[in-house]
């Protein structure tokens, strides 16, 4: 029959059927550790919410379904999303779960005033700015100095505005809490330095652009506070000798730590140096000795993480000891220079990450096979010539 398909030959297959087949299998497991998540969470929340309705921690109920959503919303990030940014979103929900909580014990409240109702609004805006700007600082690294900063300052406004409500009930940490923040926010700017020629302000600005520091930071701060305006009044009316003892012992703890730190830092930056000299030096020895048993190695680099530098140095190495000439080798290496790595994708999901991951290597593997064949042949034909001139002679 005319038309019809050869009994010994399979049907033409669909690419675009088998390509949303394959994306099925890969959402499956997914969807349904995420279902499963999900319904732990939402029986853990009705278990504890049921217990505490009858008790006198009933007002926890509203700031833990806040931290419940975005407890949710964190898991939910975390098993369908890759990328870079997946961890700065959940880290700005864990922010924002964090205010949300306080915004809900002042509005759970039954004793709720003006003052905590708008503390309560404070809370939850600028738990929401933080958030943002945490979410997208891999998006914005060049300004999130700044707006590190801006977040910083903003956190004072609600600690601001609920500190007399805290100092009526006996909490009188709010004000100080606030100070804290106002001290940290232009300390945070100070990275900015972080690339400076000085290069005292180059360690100082390289301490302070790493979070966790600028937290701890931000911790000494409230500590600080805390004692100037809580602690500090209660022992100088009992015993004033004691508080200045007590106050030069902090200060003589903390600059031996900063002089610490500081040459701590200073034995890493050398250290690093020598050892990058050394490595560049061996790996030059290596190369002009004609050693290749890095290869699998540096194939391997080039393929799944798109490094090319090592790939690179191997096969000039290689075609020189062969005898190609620097232009020869310059034109069949072109490709493997001028590539660049395609830049991960910020977000996506992770049932087609292992697409995206596939199409990357597939391009990597036919720019290393093209450059392999124009190697292979080149040589093949100085081999052919240098045996013509053998014959000759």
């Amino acid at each position: 029959m005319s038309g019809s398909l050869p009994r010994d030959e399979p049907p033409p297959s669909n690419p675009a059927f088998h390509k949303k087949f394959s994306e099925m299998d890969a959402q499956r497991p997914i969807l349904k550790r995420v279902g499963q998540l999900v319904l732990i969470e939402m029986a853990i929340y009705l278990f504890f919410g049921v217990f505490l309705a009858h008790t006198a921690l009933a007002p926890l109920l509203l700031p833990m379904a806040f931290l419940a959503v975005c407890l949710m919303g964190f898991l939910l990030v975390k098993e369908m999303y890759k990328g870079y940014m997946v961890n700065d979103i959940c880290m700005g929900l864990a922010i924002l779960g964090a205010f949300l909580f306080a915004a809900g014990l002042l509005w759970g409240t039954t004793n709720s005033s003006s003052e905590s109702d708008l503390g309560a609004v404070a809370f939850a805006s600028v738990g929401a700015i933080f958030a943002l700007i945490v979410a997208l600082r891999s998006r914005y690294r060049a300004y999130y100095p700044i707006l590190r900063a801006v977040a910083i300052a903003l956190v004072s406004i609600p600690f601001f505005i609920i500190s007399p409500a805290l100092v009526r009930s006996g909490l009188d940490f709010g004000s100080a809490v606030a100070y804290a923040m106002v001290l940290a926010a232009p300390i945070s700017l100070l990275s900015l330095f972080k690339n400076h020629s000085n290069p005292n302000l180059s360690i100082l600005g390289r301490y302070l652009s790493n979070d966790k520091n600028m937290i701890f930071v931000t911790l000494m701060a409230v500590l600080f506070f805390e004692y100037v305006i809580i602690l500090r009044p209660l022992l100088a009316q009992r015993s004033p000798d004691a508080v200045v003892l007590f106050e030069w012992l902090f200060v003589a703890l903390v600059a031996g730590y900063l002089a610490y730190y500081y040459r701590s830092y200073l034995n890493r930056v050398s250290q690093d140096q020598l050892v990058g000299d050394w490595r560049s030096l061996m790996q030059t020895m290596k190369f002009d000795k004609g050693d290749l048993e890095g290869s699998s190695r540096s194939v391997s680099l080039f393929l799944e993480e798109g490094e090319s530098e090592g790939l690179i140095v191997l096969l000039t190495s290689v075609m020189l000891q062969n005898g190609l000439s620097r232009g020869k080798i310059e034109g069949l290496l072109r490709g493997l220079v001028r590539y660049r790595a395609e830049e991960a994708p910020p977000l996506i999901l992770k049932w087609t990450y292992g697409d995206y991951l596939a199409r990357a290597q597939e391009a990597r593997m036919s720019l290393l096979m093209s450059a392999l064949q124009g190697i292979a042949e080149a040589l093949n034909a100085r081999h052919l010539v240098t045996a013509m001139g053998d014959l000759r002679t």
